[in-house]
């Protein structure tokens, strides 16, 4: 059940428009990056609006015994220069 009709054009053209990949890709290799994302539409969303949550999923994050992390956040900037 989706929220979302997955082959839409407008969507699907909206998600490639999104996605970057590199400029050194020749054609024949562009052209495999858009078929495997038009095989793989299902994976990509344009909206958390869009998202049913999944009841019962469990994510796992295998973090070492003793790890630190940083608690304190570097500000960032709220818009880019301009």
């Amino acid at each position: 059940m989706w929220k979302t009709n997955l082959c839409d054009s407008h969507r699907m053209a909206e998600v490639q428009r999104r996605i970057t990949t590199g400029k050194d890709l020749s054609s024949d290799e562009r052209q495999q990056v858009d078929v495997l994302l038009n095989n793989f539409m299902d994976v990509f969303n344009l909206s958390m609006s869009k998202v049913y949550a999944v009841l019962g999923a469990e994510h796992r994050l295998d973090v070492p015994a003793g790890a630190t992390f940083k608690m304190k956040t570097s500000q960032q900037p709220l818009s880019p220069p301009q």
